[in-house]
């Protein structure tokens, strides 16, 4: 069972994360304050050869990118309301270092934390097939929390930290109506996965 609060890193900002050999594994237990998404090695049972020093590397990104996140998501001040929709979707901004702009959305959804770390994590090589909007991001730490909802059992609360900056001849103000767009269409393409249960959407 998942503790009160999971929050997982989604390792998107660090794409070689997603490439190195392994197996993505969830550790509620790795920190008092929080789990983190892990990676470890694919070994033979009853080895123990060392892990290769650029593994620890990005393992340590990894755990550096999901504080920073954590913090940035933890910290109250700043933020205000880019925009919200009928369903309870809402989306804050806050301006960073750099007159950078980061992104949090907010949202209930009907399906369990346990439900949606399967979806989001475990089946991630799945997400094109009912998220056709799926691209990269780059750039600045970025993660989702998921906690069971204070209010009804079986929802979750979801938060995704969207922190990017796109370089290059893209006007930033456009960028940052786009962002936000782009996160509530991913929540309503999840919640499209989430009623349609074992089915594939195409």
């Amino acid at each position: 069972m998942l503790p009160a609060m999971a929050k997982l890193c989604c390792g998107i900002s660090y794409p070689h994360l997603r490439s190195m050999t392994g197996t993505h594994t969830f550790h509620p237990q790795s920190s008092p304050l929080c789990g983190g998404l892990l990676l470890e090695s694919e070994r033979a049972a009853g080895q123990h050869d060392c892990v290769e020093e650029t593994e620890l590397s990005y393992q340590r990104q990894g755990q550096q990118a999901l504080q920073e996140a954590l913090e940035i998501v933890r910290d109250a001040d700043g933020w205000r309301m880019e925009m919200s929709e009928g369903s309870g979707d809402a989306i804050y901004s806050k301006v960073r270092h750099g007159n950078h702009k980061v992104f949090r959305l907010e949202a209930e959804l009907e399906a369990s934390p346990e439900e949606l770390y399967d979806i989001l994590f475990v089946k991630v090589e799945e997400m094109h097939q009912w998220n056709p909007s799926i691209g990269q991001i780059k750039d600045g730490p970025t993660c989702i929390i998921i906690q069971p909802s204070a209010n009804c059992a079986g929802k979750s609360r979801f938060t995704w930290l969207l922190n990017m900056d796109v370089k290059g001849w893209i006007p930033k103000s456009l960028v940052n109506q786009a962002l936000p767009r782009a996160q509530l269409d991913f929540t309503k393409h999840l919640r499209r996965r989430l009623a349609a249960g074992g089915a594939t959407l195409a």
